[in-house]
């Protein structure tokens, strides 16, 4: 997909839809709190079926020019969507519960990878350069990548602490 047409797309859903974007934004982080407190365990399932039918219907439904937005995102968001609202409705007693202790700093840890310099293999493709990272990167660090060959991953789960699942 063509980098202009896609921030053409994002710009006219944001100019049309911004201030449902922030009703939508309160109600979710509503479900989320309500949910979270367990007053309705539910919530949370049914605001992520909520948002993936509203990223469906009101982005790729409406505002989607390509044939990948159309045929793949659109069925794909709203599948999930029905899902999210099918899991709340007949599994709506599971409750959101605290991450262990270090799942923040392993969930945050993709934010700030890409500022370190890669490790890898560097390959070129289109005037683009790429790099194959290692099998320990792509895995634990949230970046996406060429996994390395198969061999004994020098970081396994093993050595990152009983609380990693």
């Amino acid at each position: 997909m063509d980098a202009q047409i896609f921030w053409k797309v994002i710009g006219a859903y944001n100019m049309d839809t911004w201030g449902l974007q922030i009703v939508l934004l309160l109600v979710l982080l509503v479900m989320f709190a309500l949910s979270y407190t367990q007053k309705a365990p539910w919530a949370a399932k049914f605001a992520l079926g909520i948002a993936n039918l509203w990223i469906g219907l009101a982005f790729f439904a409406r505002y989607g020019s390509e044939p990948i937005q159309k045929y793949f995102a659109l069925p794909l968001y709203l599948l999930f969507g029905i899902l999210f609202l099918y899991e709340s409705r007949h599994n709506g007693a599971d409750t959101l519960q605290s991450p262990p202790p270090r799942r923040p700093c392993f969930c945050c840890s993709g934010c700030f990878t890409p500022r370190l310099p890669p490790s890898g293999k560097r390959l070129s493709a289109n005037g683009d350069t790429y790099y194959a990272l290692s099998h320990c990167q792509s895995e634990h660090h949230g970046l996406c990548g060429l996994p390395a060959q198969e061999q004994a991953s020098p970081c396994s789960s093993d050595s990152l602490g009983a609380d990693w699942d």
